[in-house]
């Protein structure tokens, strides 16, 4: 098998696998399912395709050669919908608690879906906890618990069966969101922050505080100390471009924060 028949073989299982997968659903949900595609990199030269691998879905940037993968999902609603009708079918009864909760000072959504019969007796149960991204961009900026209590009952009725012949534990709307802030993360690593300002907490340890702008507009801070933190301060000023290397640690108040501990001026 030379590589043309190799790459078209690749694009006809993917093609196949989605047909599969929506002949599994019901007719009445199919409506529900929604198509995400990404861009899965085969070939790291720029291979010269003919119309029949262009066909398929491949294609080329000066980067590389690509194929563009589609997959299905299935949306909360979907999966809700068919939680709905399997209740109503059975004469179950079913209800859906969401709490907020925190853990290691971080707040969480967490989920829990009961199914009980017409007694009244539990036969059911599912639980998920999906993290809330406070201080986030995109729509964790505006409401991002209502995002993450999306998340956690999609996830939850997954858990449940629903929607499980796509194979997919995520629902539509939450891989929507992570390739959001996939394509931000690498935006921003790409193009660096602009420094906002510097705030010095103590002087005699060359302590303080950097305050970032990303690309998108949002304010990060950073906190430093030591020689780096000294170089980083007298060799980039405020409005410069610069990229950034940060370590995990915690507060005395046991918070979570970043420290700077590398540095690339870009501008």
């Amino acid at each position: 098998m030379n590589l043309k028949e190799e790459w078209l073989q690749k694009a006809q299982t993917i093609q196949e696998k989605n047909g599969l997968i929506l002949a599994q659903i019901p007719e009445q949900y199919r409506h529900y399912v929604q198509y995400l595609s990404r861009a899965s990199k085969v070939a790291k030269k720029v291979v010269n395709l003919d119309k029949e691998l262009e066909e398929a879905g491949y294609f080329t940037t000066e980067n590389g050669t690509y194929l563009n993968i589609t997959n299905a999902y299935l949306t909360v609603a979907g999966k809700n919908a068919m939680l709905t009708d399997w209740v109503e079918e059975k004469d179950y009864r079913f209800s859906i608690e969401n709490e907020i909760i925190t853990l290691k000072e971080k707040f969480f959504i967490k989920t829990v879906i009961k199914i009980t019969n017409e007694k009244g007796e539990e036969i059911r149960r599912a639980t998920s906890t999906v993290p809330v991204n406070i201080g986030g961009t995109g729509v964790d900026r505006t409401n991002p618990y209502e995002n993450a209590e999306t998340s956690a009952v999609g996830r939850a009725l997954t858990f449940l069966g629903m929607g499980r012949q796509l194979g997919e534990i995520a629902s539509y709307e939450e891989v929507v969101e992570a390739d959001r802030l996939g394509e931000e993360q690498q935006q921003v690593a790409k193009e660096g922050f602009i420094i906002d300002s510097f705030e010095f907490k103590d002087e005699t340890r060359n302590a303080g505080k950097i305050r970032l702008v990303d690309t998108n507009g949002e304010i990060q801070e950073l906190f430093g100390w030591g020689k780096v933190f000294q170089e980083f301060v007298d060799k980039a000023g405020a409005g410069s471009r610069v990229k950034v290397k940060t370590e995990l640690f915690r507060t005395q108040a046991q918070q979570e924060a970043h420290k700077l501990v590398d540095y690339e001026i870009v501008a």
